[in-house]
């Protein structure tokens, strides 16, 4: 099986060692793994230090490009041009614990060709999803958000798809992050997400067509969207603990103008 890792990431060299470190430490030798880094044209450490280990004979390699407008278009961009059975979406500051997980992937994919699991973790959610997904649906993420939100995206398209809960593979992952790059304006974020379901459930008649399945989505309580009330009265304190301090960047307000036209004109008044 051949499994692309796509990882972005941005001046956190020691981290992203660290990270690919334990991934590749842990596989277990029998399937074709590539982890290729998203690296910015502006960060030539972290470039440098691809170059570094794939000259040790590991199996990396960058993705160069100017710093991009979203975090899942980079992704993208990583998984169209390195093709594979199954492509896992990761961060720079996270350690792989259990031995042989690409193993796990490989048994959760022989049991459904067409699936998307998650990793084990205590709080965060990183997608391993299936080419015959992928090719569904056309795309890992959307191209929206400058940090996460589409792995929420991603879970709930699953959901309207299969009517199934979230599918874990027996493998663990813990998520070091400090901080969150780009995070900022934390509320509007919130509600571009919860604007665009519409969307969500429109392309997932497209994938549940593109997979053979009867297009039409019946509403299910599984289906039942509802927002988190803890989340909600501590967004500003997730904010301040774990948002970005530093100015805004142009590719940041670029993807803030392009979410803000979106917007409904109800959504916009609300």
């Amino acid at each position: 099986m051949k499994i692309t890792v796509a990882l972005p990431s941005r001046n956190r060299p020691v981290r992203l060692a660290d990270t690919i470190g334990s991934l590749h430490s842990r596989a277990s030798g029998k399937h074709e793994i590539t982890y290729v880094v998203g690296c910015d044209d502006d960060d030539p450490t972290t470039a440098e230090l691809v170059a570094m280990i794939s000259a040790r004979g590991l199996p990396v390699k960058a993705h160069c490009g100017p710093r991009p407008q979203s975090l899942g278009g980079l992704v993208n961009e990583i998984c169209a041009v390195n093709p594979a059975d199954v492509y896992c979406s990761l961060c720079d500051d996270v350690m792989a614990y259990t031995p042989d997980w690409d193993e796990a992937i490989h048994t959760s994919w022989l049991k459904r060709r067409d699936g998307v699991w998650w990793w084990k973790t205590k709080e965060s959610y990183y997608a391993i999803v299936s080419d015959k997904w992928y090719r569904a649906a056309g795309r890992i993420f959307t191209d929206y958000f400058p940090f996460w939100w589409d792995d929420c995206w991603l879970s709930r398209l699953w959901i309207y798809v299969t009517d199934k809960p979230l599918l874990r593979i027996d493998a663990w992952l813990e998520d070091g992050a400090p901080a969150t790059t780009r995070m900022r304006d934390l509320q509007f974020w919130t509600e571009f997400y919860w604007s665009r379901e519409d969307e969500r459930r429109q392309e997932a008649i497209r994938i549940r067509r593109a997979l053979g399945r009867n297009p039409a989505l019946k509403s299910k309580p599984r289906m039942n969207v509802s927002r988190s009330a803890h989340y909600e009265q501590n967004i500003e304190k997730i904010e301040a603990q774990q948002g970005e301090k530093r100015p805004p960047t142009p590719e940041y307000l670029r993807a803030l103008a392009r979410a803000k036209a979106m917007m409904t004109p109800e959504r916009k008044a609300a």
